[in-house]
């Protein structure tokens, strides 16, 4: 497993991190199981992918295909709000490829989904009103 994450109930967050240098397709789809799975988990959470550590991302063609799939038979189940937000946290190229990517497959707009270079950029976008270090891991 190359990701942990986090539930914040309080400000309506998942916090996926990065573990490593690399991120995976696998990682991704294993991370969306697991997390919507958790009781603690509502579909009204917006969700934060933190990557500031990954510097390769290895996700074929196919598997953006099973992720894009994932999220839409989650929305359609009520598992995930189809209104709900994404972001992504990184700086690296890899990142923001990945990313973008991802956005034109799944067809989400830009104002459900973004990709920037820190947390408290993800959070001013979200409109979180909550410090970086109150939504660290604890």
């Amino acid at each position: 497993m190359a990701y942990r994450y986090n539930l914040h109930p309080p400000h309506g967050l998942v916090v996926i991190r990065g573990e490593g240098a690399k991120w995976t397709g696998e990682d991704i789809l294993e991370s969306a199981n697991e997390i919507v799975s958790d009781e603690q988990f509502a579909p009204g959470f917006d969700w934060i992918y933190d990557m500031r550590y990954v510097h390769q991302t290895v996700i074929t063609v196919e598997e953006m295909e099973q992720i894009v799939e994932r999220f839409r038979v989650l929305r359609e189940k009520g598992r995930v709000d189809p209104d709900g937000n994404s972001v992504i946290v990184g700086t690296d190229e890899d990142i923001h490829f990945t990313g973008t990517l991802y956005q034109y497959k799944s067809n989400r707009t830009e104002h459900q989904f973004q990709i920037v270079d820190t947390m408290e950029e993800a959070l001013r976008w979200l409109g979180v009103e909550a410090s970086v270090s109150e939504i660290q891991e604890t």
